[in-house]
């Protein structure tokens, strides 16, 4: 065992070891460090050489139903090309039903020996095998989206090296630890047209998540053609919304990528837009809605009582879910608000005459109505946990994003989570990562509920509602983070719990590297709205500098402001909002959840105070820590110009940044030179590390800690600077010199 272990650890791109010993079936794996691939695989082992290309190269492809294999194969071509900038291209790209005793070699070869069908599934195949040589690479699947998935393993593996493309020589056995591995994207709240959302599937082909979840109908609009009824686009919308030609090309879009397209078209609550259209389906007759105009914070929701409106819902659900080939259609079923049918004096008859005592039985009511015409029309139904009811039958998918409210009852339910995956929330990549999506349902459980749960268990989805996000910020504020999710949904749980944040991030930037060159705008969109955030005149470069450090405060502390705002004051505190008018144009919505410059500033600071930076190195941090501390004087004119940066009080973000910086520039500068810093430079030191303390984006935040950030500058209470983190090391290595 020691041997197979030392034989493992051999890895050329040279990271840290991560071992993992006994996994739940018993069996010891172990796994080397894995540069830059993201989600690791369930199985890999460096062998000795390598693959080179040095020419123009073949693929050759073997199996049946070879047509989206062959797309990808191109596609891994041409995404080789953007991403390496090389000039090596596919010259050949061959398939047939079986390889030839003596076939001409292939350069990559792909062999799928099973079924591909037209769409992924739930039960798809997703396995493969990827074995490079110095002779040839050779990927083997059973399904034909497997060997997709091994493309994007070996585009991850690529390096060029004297003028050529080369492989590590490595054997992998690589599988899902999910089924369900999904992304949840908000279209609604703000649009999201066809081409933001084909670059959503980019991205999450390269993390190798399968389900996309659609969020297509809320209170603000209904975002599909709908030729049935049509006054759902003229007047239950904004304008914008999918042709259903459009979905069939983003279905097909998604399959040959390996990706499922999952809609939810959410009731009884949520439907605003619906009742806007058909004022026939209210449950407060005569009332007159409007889009994006709340006088509530959960809308009125539709009547279930009546029998038209649930024919209706069939048929309008009978064309929606012929647009959407995949066996799963969510229901919804949250946040209802039951204010309307208990001030409605036929629905509270219509409880009595059927014995439902509670308004809640009412939504079961209508649920396992909308269950069935799903069953009917030969869909698997899916609800948010509020659908959990005894009426509920167990083949319904219950996707748990708040917490688990009844244990007992859940476990006999197949289950997703997407409690802890919040992509809006702003939290960081790694306090995701730090959550099993397990953990979040077996609370609480005894062994045989345990058991079950683990049976039934589909997997999760990141969530990325768009009440703040639109669709020139969406990139930036879904990736990279939803790939350290798509990491935990794919690889083995051991693997994840033993793996440092160091290594996260690390992989995870490169990542990043990847999908810039893939054409997401994560990168790009920042720099880009600090133009029109500077105003004419405006210096673009220093206000580039200021977001280049900073971050949105956790939106989960704005969500605690609320609560105790309707603590304090009894009056509702709105939380929720998507107003037409509302520009998502300031300051703290363009700038990216999480700092990749904050943190590499970070970690050189750990590495200068454990003695691990080099000369040039400390040259480097102490020219950048001078440039951080000249920015905030080349803005002053910028901030009296910007009504936008002045009512968020950015100017104070800057002028803290500058402070942090010029303080870290004389610390820098002490231990360098093993020389005391004064008392006076000590005390300004500690004034502003404690102005800017640094908001925790943990996923648990304490009361006493929310009610002392109120209480904090405006500029404060809605950023962070990150750069905090290695300022505050710094004085307390100082101190002691």
């Amino acid at each position: 065992m020691k041997k197979l272990l030392a034989d493992r650890v051999q890895w050329w791109f040279g990271l840290a070891l991560v071992l993992i010993t006994l996994s739940a079936s018993g069996v010891v794996h172990s796994l080397p460090a894995t540069g830059s691939l993201l989600p690791i695989p369930a199985d890999i082992e460096r062998t000795q050489g390598h693959f080179e290309l040095k020419r123009d190269y073949r693929i050759t492809i073997y199996g049946r139903e070879l047509e989206r294999v062959a797309r990808g194969a191109r596609r891994f071509s041409e995404q080789l090309g953007l991403m390496l900038e090389t000039s090596l291209q596919l010259s050949e790209l061959g398939t047939a039903m079986a390889r030839p005793f003596e076939a001409l070699a292939a350069d990559i070869e792909i062999t799928v020996t099973g079924v591909t069908g037209r769409y992924p599934s739930i039960n798809t195949d997703e396995s493969y095998q990827l074995n490079i040589s110095s002779k040839a690479i050779r990927i083997s699947s059973t399904s034909g989206y497997g060997a997709l998935h091994a493309l994007q393993t070996l585009l991850q593996l690529a390096r060029v090296e004297q003028g050529g493309i080369r492989w590590p020589a490595v054997n992998i056995q690589d599988a899902p630890r999910f089924k369900w591995r999904g992304l949840l994207q908000d279209v609604v709240r703000h649009w999201m047209p066809a081409v933001v959302i084909k670059r959503q599937l980019d991205a999450m082909s390269a993390a190798k998540m399968n389900v996309l979840h659609l969020h297509l109908s809320d209170d603000e609009s209904f975002r599909v053609e709908s030729l049935r009824f049509p006054l759902l686009n003229s007047l239950g919308s904004d304008g914008d919304y999918f042709r259903q030609d459009e979905i069939a090309e983003l279905v097909e879009y998604a399959a040959d990528r390996a990706i499922r397209l999952v809609p939810e078209f959410d009731l009884p609550g949520h439907s605003r837009s619906w009742q806007i259209a058909y004022p026939q389906l209210s449950s407060r007759a005569g009332k007159a809605y409007q889009l994006y105009k709340k006088d509530q914070l959960f809308s009125d929701p539709l009547d279930p009582t009546k029998e038209k409106n649930i024919q209706f819902i069939k048929t309008l659900i009978g064309e929606m879910s012929a647009l959407f080939p995949d066996l799963y259609l969510h229901m919804g079923g949250d946040e209802v608000n039951y204010d309307a049918w208990l001030k409605n004096d036929e629905i509270l008859a219509f409880m009595r005459a059927n014995g439902l005592e509670k308004p809640q039985d009412l939504q079961a009511y209508f649920i396992r109505r909308y269950y069935d015409i799903l069953t009917d029309l030969g869909k698997v139904a899916i609800g948010w946990e509020e659908i959990l009811h005894k009426t509920m039958p167990e083949d319904a998918v219950l996707h748990i994003w708040l917490k688990q409210r009844f244990p007992g009852e859940s476990a006999r339910h197949p289950l997703l989570v997407s409690g802890g995956y919040y992509l809006d929330l702003m939290h960081t990549a790694y306090a995701h990562y730090q959550r099993d999506p397990l953990d979040v349902v077996i609370d609480g459980l005894n062994a045989e509920q345990r058991d079950t749960v683990e049976k039934n268990f589909l997997g999760g989805e990141a969530a990325s509602w768009s009440e703040h996000i639109n669709a020139h910020t969406v990139d930036m504020r879904n990736w990279p983070r939803a790939a350290a999710i798509a990491e935990r949904f794919w690889s083995p749980r051991a693997v994840c719990d033993a793996m440092g944040e160091d290594n996260l991030y690390t992989r995870l930037f490169a990542f990043s590297d990847q999908l810039e060159k893939l054409g997401l705008r994560h990168r790009s969109h920042p720099v880009k709205a600090m133009v029109s955030l500077a105003g004419n005149g405006g210096n673009v470069d220093a206000l580039t500098v200021l977001a280049s450090v900073a971050e949105p405060a956790s939106e989960h502390i704005n969500n605690e402001y609320g609560r105790l705002f309707a603590h304090i004051t009894g009056l509702t505190w709105f939380t929720e909002f998507a107003e037409e008018s509302y520009p998502v144009a300031r300051f703290l919505e363009h700038i990216p959840p999480e700092s990749e410059v904050a943190w590499r500033f970070n970690r050189q600071i750990e590495r200068l105070i454990t003695k691990k930076l080099g000369d040039q190195e400390i040259q480097a941090l102490k020219q950048q820590l001078t440039t951080w501390s000249l920015n905030h004087q080349k803005l002053e004119e910028t901030f009296s110009r910007s009504t936008l940066l002045k009512n968020d009080n950015v100017e104070l973000l800057s002028e803290l940044m500058s402070a942090l910086a010029g303080f870290g520039l004389q610390a820098v500068t002490a231990i360098e030179n093993n020389k005391p810093l004064s008392q006076r430079v000590l005390s300004f030191g500690r004034e502003v590390i404690e102005k800017c303390a640094y908001l925790d984006h943990s996923l648990e935040i304490e009361e006493e800690y929310v009610i002392k950030s109120l209480f904090r500058p405006r500029g404060l209470r809605m950023h962070v600077l990150p750069i905090q983190r290695g300022i505050q090391q710094l004085y307390l290595a100082v101190e002691l010199i």
